[in-house]
């Protein structure tokens, strides 16, 4: 099964995004790259997608300022995937974005129905009285 997740940048990422991150432009201001990375408790190495936006041209970009004291890197965020897909590390990025938005969706329409004031139990409790409405109409 084939996965893109969203990963947090550990030290070991950002000196090796620094270092090797092959950086391809994808449009004014932002930059595409990815890297095969070992962190301390993977079994084995993997690839990652690094996203790095400029703030200046895009100031509502989303990700983590990893170098705010760099004079190159302290004017980009950054996002990181880590993916088993072969994929172009665009696409990669592209499918996330479009799985992040239909999460935001559905969030936003929880939040508007009060959705997310219910608790679980409340909805288990619901769901068994249901059934048993159902099992004794039959």
């Amino acid at each position: 099964m084939q996965y893109i997740i969203a990963v947090r940048m550990y030290p070991n990422m950002r000196q090796d995004l620094k270092q090797s991150a092959k950086w391809v432009e994808h449009a004014h201001g932002i930059c595409i790259g990815e890297l095969n990375v070992k962190a301390d408790n993977w079994e084995k190495e993997r690839r990652i997608v690094i996203v790095r936006q400029q703030i200046d041209i895009r100031p509502k970009a989303p990700g983590k300022l990893l170098f705010p004291d760099d004079e190159i890197y302290s004017n980009c965020r950054y996002t990181a995937y880590v993916t088993n897909s072969q994929l172009s590390s665009v696409l990669v990025w592209e499918l996330y974005r479009q799985r992040g938005d239909a999460e935001n969706r559905i969030k936003d329409r929880a939040d508007a129905f009060g959705w997310n004031m219910i608790s679980k139990p409340t909805i288990s409790v619901c769901r068994i009285s249901m059934l048993q409405k159902q099992h004794s109409e039959q």
